[in-house]
């Protein structure tokens, strides 16, 4: 070998990484842009005027709450801890609360997979083309949603049949309440739900801050359902 081949052999290789690394830079840039402009839309809007036309069926929420949901489930009723807190909140004006988490991988998912995921975890596709859970077994509701998992890129829609040529850079899970079952219930769905997408795609969840969801802020949201709910009897 030359050493003119050898030279131009370095120059590709080197201009191949380089576009490579450009390539890689520019997709987190988008992604990282895409994924602020979709918590911001989130948090100002998360299809609240889509779901206004939805039936509420909050008379089912005591049997529901004597349901084990998860293995480490807290008893809300009796976690003295959570009322104690709930008077440290601030009260708001609105009478919807929308609770979002995100899953999240700058190298994104394959969408077969999470078509696949959606599906087995009893995921319907439908309504503002997002997919949608109803419950589990008993706890099911077929005319409103307990929690809807929406695509990371704006406008966050998903298209079935073309997932299994793309990637996903990140799933938004969110819920509104009032809620067919309650707060605390459809929150336990919702997390029972994350978890298992997160540890199926080996990532961690995020909660609205984009940041590691830990027990304490599992336990700040169950505070601030319990808090918004009593309000709401009120």
């Amino acid at each position: 070998m030359t050493f003119l081949t050898t030279l131009f052999i370095i120059l590709v290789l080197s201009l191949i990484i380089i576009a490579f690394v450009m390539f890689y830079r520019r997709k987190k840039r988008q992604i990282k842009q895409s994924r602020t402009a979709l918590a911001q839309h989130f948090k100002h809007t998360v299809y609240i005027d889509h779901f206004d036309d939805q039936p509420i069926f909050n008379n089912m929420l005591d049997p529901l709450l004597d349901m084990p949901l998860m293995d480490d489930l807290e008893s809300i009723d009796n976690d003295v801890s959570c009322v104690e807190k709930v008077s440290d909140i601030p009260a708001t004006p609105k009478s919807e609360l929308i609770i979002v988490l995100y899953i999240v991988d700058d190298l994104g998912f394959a969408g077969a997979k999470i078509l696949t995921l959606l599906e087995a975890l009893g995921f319907k596709y439908g309504h503002l083309n997002i997919f949608h859970h109803y419950g589990f077994g008993m706890i099911q509701n077929n005319q409103e949603a307990v929690c809807s998992l929406a695509n990371m890129l704006e406008p966050g829609t998903f298209v079935p049949q073309e997932m299994s040529n793309i990637l996903i850079p990140g799933l938004v899970l969110f819920m509104r309440l009032p809620g067919p079952f309650g707060g605390r219930v459809g929150f336990e769905l919702m997390l029972k739900n994350a978890r298992h997408i997160s540890k199926t795609l080996n990532v961690s969840i995020q909660d609205e801050t984009h940041t590691p969801l830990i027990p304490d802020k599992i336990k700040e949201i169950r505070t601030r359902i319990a808090h918004f709910e009593q309000r709401d009897l009120l």
